[in-house]
């Protein structure tokens, strides 16, 4: 019964067998995002990117949940990640 695990990490630890992952440039975060969220409007899209950092993965976890949770929307959403990264 084997397996892999991901662990992600902002900290540049040495794991053995580690690979770092590169961030999106900010065209590529919005051109993404609009594939995926095409309803959204532009400015929140870059918005998004921004407090995101451009990290892929990070952009794809959002998508979900906003798919997930449609009617928080693209503008709910960015108020609550502010209020959450806040309480942190």
């Amino acid at each position: 019964m084997g397996g892999d695990i991901v662990i992600t990490s902002k900290n540049l630890i040495s794991w053995k067998g580690a690979m770092k992952l590169g961030k999106f440039s900010r065209e590529e975060s919005k051109e993404y995002l609009k594939k995926l969220l095409p309803l959204e409007d532009l400015k929140g899209l870059d918005k998004l990117s921004e407090i995101l950092d451009d990290y892929p993965l990070a952009l794809s976890q959002s998508v979900a949940y906003l798919k997930a949770n449609q009617p928080i929307g693209l503008k709910g959403y960015i108020e609550l990640f502010k209020s959450a990264k806040t309480s942190l």
